[in-house]
């Protein structure tokens, strides 16, 4: 979510326009007002709560579950503790409702289910160009170069 807020104060620049467009990866996409614990009825079973802060557990399972072994174990390494609040303040600023946005749904995605997906894609405020991909939480990993054409794409680049 916080990414979220500092395109708000990215955008409003008045220089000139600083973010062209929003790229939302298997994301939780949700409208102002919602947190993602609110949407999910709290944290998901994979969640390990402890002291304001989240540990994701079995991330080979939820987040890698098309890479490698080497990918999954080079990834795991970087994983960090996340805090609470970002998945319990609700949304001040959903970017995708003022700047254009591109929506890469990630049917393999075990950390934010197909039909989750599916869901915010279709609110009915949302305008996203949607993508997809046969990809887990991380098409980045898994499918760089599609996933880079995807960033091209919404940049305005032609692939």
């Amino acid at each position: 979510m916080p990414p979220k807020a500092s395109v708000k104060r990215i955008a409003r620049k008045p220089v000139r326009k600083t973010v062209s467009c929003g790229v939302y990866l298997c994301a939780f996409a949700a409208p102002e007002g919602l947190s993602i614990y609110f949407a999910t009825n709290g944290p998901e079973d994979w969640h390990d709560v402890k002291h304001s802060v989240c540990r994701p557990m079995r991330v080979d399972e939820i987040f890698y579950n098309d890479c490698t072994p080497e990918q999954i174990e080079a990834a795991s390494k970087d994983i960090r503790p996340q805090s609470t609040l970002c998945f319990l303040l609700p949304l001040t600023y959903a970017a995708w409702n003022h700047i254009p946005s591109t929506y890469l749904v990630c049917e393999k995605d075990n950390a934010i289910p197909l039909v989750a997906q599916e869901t915010k894609i279709a609110h009915p405020e949302a305008s996203f160009t949607v993508e997809r991909c046969a990809a887990s939480h991380s098409p980045a990993l898994s499918m760089p170069d599609f996933t880079a054409d995807v960033v091209r794409r919404a940049a305005g680049a032609k692939t």
